[in-house]
């Protein structure tokens, strides 16, 4: 199927096929933890001009003034570290969406990987 999703939810294995080259065949399991990868998007309760200089540690942006955009890799980084340090710094959380690495994040990783190197990573 080209439905990543569908895959995601329906296959025990999958196989990603770049330009009729096998790059991958794994268990779905597998292959979704490759990528450790969340996305936490954290509203906080003030106006922000800049990220404060104690989040330097995180992969952070600043969306707008209020949205604090955390990429980080679950394993590595709890997010209960994440916040914990906005209270230290005195930020309070309004709101929190988080965003995990799926079939489609990890297919368009592994299909850039292989055009940019030319090399296939099938097992």
């Amino acid at each position: 199927t080209h439905y990543l999703e569908e895959a995601e939810q329906l296959c025990d294995e999958i196989a990603i096929i770049n330009h009729g080259r096998l790059v991958t065949c794994q268990k779905t399991e597998d292959l979704l933890q490759t990528l450790d990868s969340k996305e936490l998007i954290l509203t906080i309760d003030q106006d922000l001009a800049d990220i404060p200089s104690q989040l330097s540690d995180f992969n952070v942006t600043l969306e707008g003034e209020r949205n604090l955009v955390f990429r980080v890799p679950p394993a590595q980084v709890p997010v209960d570290a994440i916040l914990t340090a906005l209270s230290d710094i005195g930020l309070g959380v309004v709101d929190l969406v988080t965003k995990q690495s799926d079939l489609e994040d990890i297919f368009l990783m592994l299909t850039r990987e292989n055009k940019d190197s030319g090399i296939s990573n099938a097992r």
